[in-house]
């Protein structure tokens, strides 16, 4: 069984437990390499609990996106920041991303952006390259449009 547990601290070294980071104030990315699951923000709904922690549970790294934005523009300032390591999203893709964050399908990607199908599932393998997804179940999900 998956111990997971929400904090508002940053865990010690050494523990063997998922955590998941409920904090307004703490540089995601840091947070993540200091050894959290996740990162969500307290304003954190039910609904990204849950999500956070299924997500938790398949071994998967969680943080709101609009921390991730925040987290990128402060890892972009420091010096000594690689532009290489950051994921560069087009517009599109962060809509797309985002939906698949709410659980939408392909298909209602498709109709919620006025696109095609296929076109919304190319912007989902298109997101899934760059994120270097390499879990075949979870892509295929993605790709079919069932279970997200």
């Amino acid at each position: 069984m998956v111990s997971i547990v929400l904090t508002d601290t940053l865990p010690e070294d050494g523990t063997d437990q998922l955590i998941i980071l409920l904090t307004d104030d703490v540089e995601v990315f840091s947070a993540l390499r200091a050894g959290v699951t996740g990162v969500l923000p307290k304003s954190a709904g039910m609904t990204e609990f849950r999500i956070a922690l299924e997500a938790a549970a398949h071994g998967l790294a969680v943080a709101s996106l609009s921390m991730l934005k925040e987290s990128h523009r402060y890892e972009a300032s420091e010096e000594g920041s690689a532009a290489a390591d950051s994921i560069r999203f087009t517009a599109r893709e962060m809509e797309v991303l985002a939906l698949l964050a709410e659980g939408a399908s392909n298909k209602a990607i498709a109709r919620k952006l006025n696109i095609s199908l296929h076109t919304a599932k190319f912007h989902v393998a298109s997101i899934l390259e760059k994120l270097d997804a390499t879990d075949v179940p979870m892509r295929w999900r993605m790709l079919s449009g069932s279970g997200c």
